[in-house]
């Protein structure tokens, strides 16, 4: 092997190894799973009414992507989970951002968040939405909102969806 074929491989073994951490930093893994850590851990996945055509709305110019999720021992365990996705236009959004591009984590039992984290006091991370509002990729860390009753801690969110 010559020096210039053994530093070619080189750099395709670098980038190869670039593309996959910035894959897995970007949340990529099982489509429609999401992992959380902080205040709770572990792994929801997509919840099929997700992708319901009435889970999508736009109103004065910004969209609302309502997805469900489904726990996988996640407490409260008997809640019905959901994350709330505004924004202006498909794309990426990094956090902080201004308003009306938000995302909200939280867990409703009956008329009651039990738990909310969002993004409207702090936040760091990105969402990117896809055309359509239909798939995206979050990897987003959300304090508790204010006036819910079960968030203490920051939460953070890492995964994709595609309906």
């Amino acid at each position: 092997m010559t020096r210039k074929q053994t530093r070619r491989g080189a750099c395709i073994l670098a980038l190869a190894a670039t593309l996959a951490a910035a894959a897995v930093a970007a949340g990529a893994g099982k489509p429609n799973t999401f992992t959380l850590s902080g205040q709770l851990g572990g792994t929801m996945t997509l919840n099929s009414s997700s992708c319901a055509s009435d889970n999508i709305q736009t109103a004065d110019g910004v969209t609302t992507l309502r997805l469900y999720l489904t726990d996988h021992g996640v407490k409260p365990t008997s809640a019905t989970w959901f994350m709330l996705m505004s924004a202006k236009k498909a794309g990426t959004v990094t956090y902080p951002a201004r308003y009306p591009d938000e995302v909200s984590l939280g867990a409703a039992k009956g008329a009651v968040n039990a738990d909310e984290w969002n993004t409207m006091t702090k936040g760091s991370g990105s969402l990117t939405l896809n055309a359509g509002f239909k798939s995206g990729t979050i990897s987003l860390s959300m304090s508790p909102a204010v006036g819910q009753h079960g968030a203490t801690h920051t939460e953070k969110i890492v995964g994709s969806w595609s309906c």
